[in-house]
């Protein structure tokens, strides 16, 4: 165990007599952040720690909101022992397989898919509807509000700086980012969004029964936000006709609990979409270029593809600039999938 765990969080657990001789570490890939995570299995238990020196405010923001979701009754970890000052968490176990990987052992079959998915959707629509209630700014240390100044500098400009500046885009690109931005951050209905509300950070027990993890960044936002990036996402790759019928049914779900203009609603959910995917796009490339993480690189391709597809709906028609950044992307991209 001592080789597995670093001496800091080893000391913390045996002080509280948390981590046992006989116990079973499994570190747990920790996808783009640079936190660390490990499951500690037992004869009679399993927990998950999280060690995250490098980032208090990041590892506090979690702790609050762990806190906050909590008394909301979401299915957030229950919290066994913590030292948030120096990135130290003992965690329940919510369960070892990912929608991701659940998505995947189901092999295709739309239907259990569509059921599977629909437990997440009536999570999602609790939390919209729900989270934002006794929410302290305090406790979101990335920003409060995903608003359209924050989806330009952080969406917008994230896929430009790390995969579309080298292409020499014109000028008036600048404004179609400003307008997706501003349709983007503007949709309505607003409530608490996850921010990274998608199949990885989604886990399921022996039952199926829906966790959320990663939700750190968590904050005001447009309903649609969490929505694209569920039904947008490139690590499950959804079929189209599933994905419309899942947002009819999330429509429908939130309807339940709260009025909002529907047919602005889907309006606005494709620049939402649209903005998630440039965000992927960005985050895809710099992880896989700068910080090497190549196992980033196959998604970069259905990403674009995604890209390619919601920029070919009329309400798109006048984002001729970053339509034509299309064929030089997938030039890219293939030329990162060769290695060269």
């Amino acid at each position: 165990m001592t080789a597995l765990l670093p001496e800091p969080l080893y000391a913390w657990l045996r002080g509280l007599k948390m981590a046992e001789a006989g116990d079973v570490v499994t570190p747990i890939a920790p996808d783009g952040s640079n936190r660390r995570f490990y499951r500690l299995s037992g004869a009679k238990r399993s927990l998950v720690i999280m060690y995250s020196p490098d980032n208090i405010p990041e590892a506090m923001a979690w702790f609050h909101l762990r806190e906050h979701f909590s008394s909301l009754d979401l299915p957030v970890p229950g919290l066994l022992a913590a030292r948030p000052e120096q990135g130290m968490f003992a965690m329940s176990d919510l369960g070892r397989q990912s929608l991701q990987e659940k998505t995947a052992a189901l092999q295709g079959d739309e239907e259990k898919i569509f059921a599977l998915y629909q437990k997440a959707l009536i999570l999602l629509a609790r939390l919209q509807a729900t989270g934002a209630e006794r929410l302290n700014p305090a406790w979101c240390f990335d920003g409060f509000r995903l608003n359209p100044i924050y989806l330009m500098e952080r969406e917008m400009g994230y896929f430009h700086r790390c995969l579309a500046a080298s292409l020499d885009p014109p000028q008036e690109l600048e404004r179609e980012y400003a307008f997706i931005a501003c349709r983007a951050g503007s949709a309505q209905p607003w409530g608490l969004i996850h921010r990274d509300f998608q199949s990885r950070n989604l886990v399921l027990n022996d039952n199926d029964e829906i966790g959320l993890v990663d939700f750190q960044g968590a904050r005001l936002g447009p309903a649609q936000y969490d929505l694209a990036s569920l039904l947008n996402d490139v690590y499950v790759n959804l079929s189209l006709s599933l994905r419309r019928r899942l947002l009819a049914r999330y429509v429908e779900e939130l309807a339940r609990r709260r009025g909002f203009d529907e047919g602005l609603f889907y309006y606005d959910y494709k620049f939402t979409a649209l903005s998630r995917i440039l965000q992927n796009l960005g985050a895809f490339s710099y992880l896989s270029q700068e910080l090497k993480k190549r196992h980033f690189i196959p998604y970069l391709r259905p990403a674009l593809e995604r890209l390619e597809e919601l920029l070919a709906g009329p309400e798109m028609a006048g984002l001729t600039h970053l339509s034509g950044l299309l064929p030089g992307l997938f030039k890219k991209v293939r030329s990162y999938e060769l290695g060269v």
